[in-house]
């Protein structure tokens, strides 16, 4: 998990939830097993806050580095990636 502060957490869907914080990178967790199943790298700073987009599979991230992320669940390869 994480080893520093987290600053946000959301669910993404039934069955994840994500968490950012202080490591610059977005961690994806299965919810039923509290599971890391994915790592998400893009920013360059503190990731301040994470939300979800009421379209399905897709969030947003913002840093302190003054970078706004959209992610995006990728079917083809049962992850989420970098819009």
């Amino acid at each position: 998990g994480h080893a520093k502060r987290v600053w946000s957490v959301t669910y993404l869907d039934d069955y994840h939830y994500a968490s950012v914080g202080e490591e610059n990178e977005v961690y994806i967790w299965e919810a039923a097993s509290e599971a890391l199943v994915q790592r998400l790298s893009g920013h360059t700073g503190w990731i301040w806050d994470i939300s979800r987009s009421p379209a399905a599979g897709v969030f947003a991230t913002a840093s302190e580095d003054g970078s706004c992320i959209l992610w995006a669940f990728s079917t083809a390869d049962d992850r989420y990636e970098q819009l």
